[in-house]
């Protein structure tokens, strides 16, 4: 949503990760005297170069699920796999036990 209605982005960058948009898209109160400084024309469209401030939140956002899925993976990968022992340990004697009683045992 912030990309596309273009209300959530930084001050001016010139940065490798900076974001060109039309002067006319953003509301003039969002514009500060350091954009306006830094106005350039492109095709003949006024534009400001300004940090995308929602790329890096949803960057931050992904990091933090990447550490929870790995630290929550660590935690519960030991309970899993008791888990599934015990599933499989259950099966067995459950194949075990039909096989006896088919052959009469």
């Amino acid at each position: 949503g912030n990309f596309f209605n273009r209300e959530a982005f930084g001050e001016y960058t010139d940065s490798l990760f900076a974001m060109r948009l039309p002067i006319d898209a953003v509301r003039a109160g969002d514009v500060t005297d350091k954009m306006r400084e830094h106005i350039t024309a492109v095709d003949g469209v006024r534009t400001i170069q300004v940090h995308p401030t929602f790329l890096y939140e949803s960057a931050w956002c992904l990091m933090i699920l990447i550490i929870l899925l790995v630290i929550l993976g660590k935690i519960f990968l030991g309970m899993a796999l008791e888990v599934a022992g015990a599933i499989i340990g259950i099966l067995l004697v459950l194949v075990i036990a039909l096989f006896k009683r088919r052959k009469g045992e």
